[in-house]
């Protein structure tokens, strides 16, 4: 195989909190990353907005040295991003008028690496 695609997911970046009484001292919530965890804090969940970006940079530098050490050449790196989106339309009894709401955004899916056997 002269060519190689590998696909990098983004992950969710960790939620984090103090347990117990800590928390009232010391603040409830804590945004993280999975490489390194809070002394003291225990994982909440996971953030609905934001991708675990040192997580990624990490997997992505370990992809690239596995590539690069099975005697592959990386050709192009792309970000991969998918969406979401909603919207709700209600109308009234006018006919000029009308109301509504809705919303988009885009988030980093992973990453794309291309890579060429030297």
């Amino acid at each position: 195989m002269k060519n190689k695609v590998v696909f990098v997911k983004a992950y969710p970046r960790p939620i984090y909190r103090k347990p117990g009484m800590l928390k009232a001292v010391f603040g409830d919530n804590l945004v993280g990353t999975s490489t390194h965890i809070p002394p003291g804090y225990e994982k909440k969940g996971f953030s609905d907005s934001e991708i675990d970006g040192e997580r990624l940079a990490f997997d992505v530098s370990n992809t690239l040295d596995t590539l690069e050490k099975d005697g592959f050449e990386i050709h192009c790196v792309s970000s991969i991003n998918s969406g979401a989106h909603n919207h709700d339309s209600s109308y009234s009894s006018s006919t000029n008028t009308s109301s509504g709401w809705g919303y988009g955004f885009t988030f980093t899916e992973g990453v794309l690496i291309v890579a060429k056997r030297q």
